[in-house]
């Protein structure tokens, strides 16, 4: 039987990461699960155990490269964090809050990870659109999510009983949706969820 893959999570924060937002002298005992893992074990039958994760703000970005953009510098950065902490994967989740070129320099960062880390973990990631709350609504069955604003994805959530920004309630969407395949217009969440499955092929 094999070992779990050891992942390493990266997100914005509380709700994208559950207990694993806080640093970790401040992190409070428990097990709350946070979307990403949460989608991980929806999209994911490989053994897999989140042993850390890392908020946005706090990653340092890959040095070298300098003509690179900020974004695509925090992409190298986290994957040579999750590098040189041992870890098998890293898997990540960014809002686009309506930057496509955000989704751009993410891929374009994934793309040449193991030309420019030598030994970078496995990789899953990608650029939410326009936010993690499109992703959700689309697990719920709403259509064309991902050209809502901000104001009409809080008030759809808040319509259909979310409480908005409540990580307990966003996990709840995705275990009611565990197995469900996303609508075919979520286009940034199904090509999370294909990534997913790559990165955490059972390639052995």
């Amino acid at each position: 039987m094999r070992e779990p893959l050891r992942v390493l999570l990266a997100g914005e924060g509380a709700n994208e990461l559950g207990s694993f937002h806080a640093e970790t002298p401040y992190r409070e005992s428990g097990d709350e699960f946070g979307v990403i893992e949460a989608l991980v074990r929806s999209f994911s039958k490989i053994p897999f155990v989140v042993r850390d994760g890392i908020t946005w703000k706090r990653i340092r970005k890959y040095r070298s490269g300098a003509h690179a953009s900020a974004e695509r510098r925090t992409v190298l950065g986290l994957i040579l964090i999750a590098k040189e902490r041992g870890f098998d994967a890293v898997v990540f989740v960014r809002d686009s809050d309506g930057d496509a070129q955000r989704a751009v320099e993410i891929d374009a960062a994934i793309a040449v990870s193991h030309e420019v880390i030598v030994g970078a973990p496995r990789v899953a990631g990608a650029a939410a659109v326009q936010s993690l709350e499109a992703w959700l609504l689309a697990l719920a069955g709403e259509s064309r999510t991902e050209s809502m604003s901000a104001a009409k994805l809080e008030a759809t959530l808040v319509e259909r009983g979310t409480r908005y920004k409540c990580t307990s309630d966003y996990v709840a969407i995705i275990e009611a949706r565990r197995g469900a395949e996303p609508p075919h217009d979520a286009l940034s969440l199904r090509a999370f969820q294909e990534r997913v499955r790559a990165a955490l092929l059972d390639d052995e």
